[in-house]
């Protein structure tokens, strides 16, 4: 019979288990089909080695009643209370359905087993109350970032090393920060941001136990911030995503919606590539930003693609500041892409589909198959965007970016890239290359 083991064992190892996979069927989220099936799996199973008997065990409970037959308990449950629940076919599993009455009705296990559906639905209500407060605060994360970044605790951080910890007094040190307030306050702005992952920690006690401290070190991610032995870093592009002449254009994103335009144009009165021309600072801040970011994603690039190895001639559309094209081996050669493209072994676009509309980027590509001989190609390297967004993903982030300033522009899927390369006149597009189901290198083949 149940003892005192089973009961030890339960609470230790199934208590959370089961849990889970309640809160899964309150909130529909269970496959309804493969449910049915390992019912009827289990029905089978329950039959041969029930032997008649009222558990899988026979007469005494096992470690197989505990976990099944609580889980089964609470859907019957579920289902008197809740009318919209309706997973248990009496028919189909007889033996189950009275297998799990008879569990649950035995005195033994009564208040260990989690059968109160309405404590399931306020844990779940509170944990939706929990998550949407997280939406309500969450512009404190980027202010907080942007302030670790600007005062130079990133770097500090950072010149530590990696799996180096310090104290927030030695880090306000190395900040000559005077205010005898700052390692508190420090303390309070590092624990936020350790908590979404951005800084690590560790614990530390005192030399008599009575208090404890927290150390900080740097994150993985906290070192594309710290500018690298080329002297690049993503911390000017998180800049201009956040500083307030961006973010004027949220206050034109309704009038956008409703009445149509870009929110930029409607912010400045001209696109962000006019205006780029005219304000000397912008433009050079916005280079920046381009420069850094080619130079860290084209690394990565080239650790693992290998189509550029035979190429005698590649044309760089769009190419900025002309980084991609510091290769050796490579030929430049001038040219505007809307107006006429230079010949070559192939054509490089590296975030300049995304700029255009769909109707833009066609004639783009025509130009490019045009010019391109026989073997050709053109590789584009751009975010995809998935199809299901059941998953964080930059490429969605980048895609509202695109919304704001890009008349017409915006990141793809799959489906929108092959359908532009298919009415551009290519034969097929390849895909050689994603890195972290964010940047992609894809090869559009005449």
């Amino acid at each position: 019979m149940y003892d005192s083991i089973i009961q030890t064992f339960w609470v230790k190892f199934i208590d959370n288990k089961i849990e889970l996979a309640m809160k899964e069927i309150l909130t529909e989220s269970m496959d309804v089909e493969e449910f049915d099936k390992t019912m009827e799996i289990l029905e089978c199973a329950f039959e041969r080695c029930s032997q008649g008997k009222n558990f899988f065990g026979g007469e005494n409970m096992n470690y197989i009643d505990i976990c099944f037959g609580s889980t089964l308990g609470f859907i019957i449950s579920a289902e008197n209370k809740l009318t919209d629940i309706k997973l248990l076919d009496v028919k189909k599993t007889p033996l189950l359905f009275k297998w799990a009455e008879h569990f649950c009705a035995q005195d033994l296990i009564k208040g260990i087993i989690i059968t109160d559906v309405d404590n399931i639905v306020k844990m779940e209500e509170n944990e939706v109350y929990v998550n949407t407060m997280k939406f309500v605060h969450c512009a404190v994360l980027p202010k907080m970032m942007k302030f670790s970044i600007e005062v130079g605790v990133v770097d500090v951080l950072v010149n530590a090393g990696s799996g180096k910890f310090l104290s927030t007094k030695e880090i306000a040190d190395k900040l000559l920060i005077s205010n005898p307030d700052a390692p508190v306050l420090f303390d309070r702005i590092f624990r936020f941001l350790a908590s979404h992952g951005f800084f690590k920690y560790k614990l530390q006690k005192s030399d008599d136990g009575s208090t404890i401290s927290r150390l900080y070190g740097a994150s993985p991610e906290c070192f594309y911030f710290a500018k690298d032995e080329h002297g690049v870093c993503l911390a000017p592009l998180f800049f201009l995503h956040h500083n307030k002449f961006m973010m004027e254009n949220l206050n034109y994103l309704e009038d956008a919606v409703k009445n149509g335009g870009t929110p930029f144009n409607k912010a400045h009165g001209m696109s962000i590539f006019e205006y780029a021309s005219k304000d000397l600072v912008f433009n050079k801040n916005f280079n920046i930003c381009m420069y850094s970011h080619s130079m860290i994603t084209l690394k990565k690039i080239l650790n693992s693609y290998t189509g550029f190895n035979v190429l005698k001639t590649l044309i760089d559309v769009g190419g900025g500041v002309g980084l991609t094209l510091k290769t050796d081996g490579v030929t430049h050669v001038i040219g505007n892409m809307f107006e006429n493209i230079s010949s070559g072994d192939a054509i490089l676009m590296k975030s300049i589909l995304h700029d255009w509309s769909d109707d833009q980027c066609i004639l783009l590509l025509k130009k490019c198959w045009e010019t391109l001989g026989e073997k050709g190609k053109v590789i584009v390297i751009e975010g995809i965007v998935p199809i299901a967004p059941d998953v964080s993903n930059p490429v969605f982030e980048s895609d509202i970016n695109m919304l704001m300033v890009c008349k017409g522009g915006k990141e793809r899927t799959e489906m929108e890239y092959r359908s532009l390369a298919k009415k551009a006149g290519f034969s097929c597009l390849k895909i050689p290359l994603i890195i972290g189901n964010y940047i992609s290198v894809m090869e559009f083949i005449k």
